[in-house]
């Protein structure tokens, strides 16, 4: 372009008429640059804030990081002598005091955990599923019983007493969900092995599931405890046979996790486990690899 047609664009520009249309579209687009703005950094609607309030509320508070070391007070209650074989309803009443109740380990074992002795025939013997029922007299010849059934005698022992408080079977959680558990103030009843040896069947007795006929196979060393802290190297647990341990982190999960992750809680604002069952959150090669040969775990038989 030559310098007369600049010269005739620059003044056809800045006739007032052009001027003003100019002008006015500029500062038109201005004002939408602005409102832009100010909408991307204003808080978004009510309603969107509503609809995103549940999960990521929840997500943000589970990313929060956890204490570096818990330990709750807990009072140490043994099972000897009175109860050679009962390391739940001991574990449990040392659970239960925790929170002021005055519980005792053999009103627990005889009056409200549900408890089946053996039934022998010529050929065979039956006994309970330890899910549902202590398995023989804790006193005398009893083995165990697991979650299920510590959770109905602690939840008739809590309505009898009149508590809101309700235990919560929590198997299948990992070990962070146990240390999160802890940093609220709860200790857990957990399942292991008697000075987390490696686990073992018994070689010379079975039972018959009363209710399906299954063979099942104990445990030679299962032992039930209270895990009342943690830190960077240990848990500490509450054990009815030698009173307060600690634990290095790496043993304790390695045989809580061979026991298949029980853990049982009182909550008040749960009345079902939060998690899946054990089977339901472990593949089968898992199941391969902590499962005993012979060992049977609801539908699981490993070979």
């Amino acid at each position: 372009m030559d310098a007369p047609q600049a010269r005739y664009q620059m003044a056809h520009w800045l006739q007032p008429s052009r001027l003003g249309m100019h002008l006015a579209a500029a500062l038109c687009a201005g004002a939408m640059v602005l409102c832009a703005a100010a909408a991307w950094s204003a808080d978004p609607p009510a309603l969107s804030v509503q609809a995103q309030a549940g999960p990521a509320v929840s997500q943000l508070k589970q990313k929060k990081p956890l204490p570096a070391s818990v330990q709750l007070p807990v009072q140490s209650i043994y099972q000897w002598p009175e109860l050679p074989n009962g390391c739940e309803a001991t574990s449990l009443a040392m659970l239960l005091q925790c929170y002021g109740f005055s519980a005792d380990k053999q009103t627990l074992a005889y009056d409200y955990i549900p408890r089946q002795e053996f039934a022998r025939t010529l050929f065979d013997t039956y006994g309970p599923d330890p899910e549902q029922a202590y398995a023989g007299d804790p006193a005398d010849d009893g083995f165990y019983c697991f979650a299920g059934a510590l959770q109905a005698g602690a939840n008739a022992y809590l309505a009898q007493a009149g508590s809101d408080l309700r235990a919560v079977d929590i198997t299948g959680c990992t070990a962070k969900d146990l240390r999160a558990t802890l940093a609220q103030g709860r200790p857990v009843v957990v399942w292991a092995t008697i000075e987390m040896e490696e686990p073992r069947l018994t070689e010379s007795f079975t039972w018959l599931l009363s209710g399906s006929g299954e063979t099942y196979h104990p445990y030679a060393n299962l032992h039930c405890l209270l895990l009342y802290g943690y830190d960077e190297e240990f848990y500490y647990l509450m054990d009815p046979l030698t009173g307060a341990r600690q634990v290095p982190r790496l043993l304790f999960e390695a045989r809580w996790s061979a026991m298949g992750c029980r853990a049982l809680v009182l909550d008040g604002s749960m009345d079902r486990a939060p998690y899946r069952t054990w089977e339901d959150s472990c593949r089968k090669e898992d199941l391969q690899r902590l499962l005993l040969p012979g060992q049977v775990f609801g539908k699981e038989q490993i070979v």
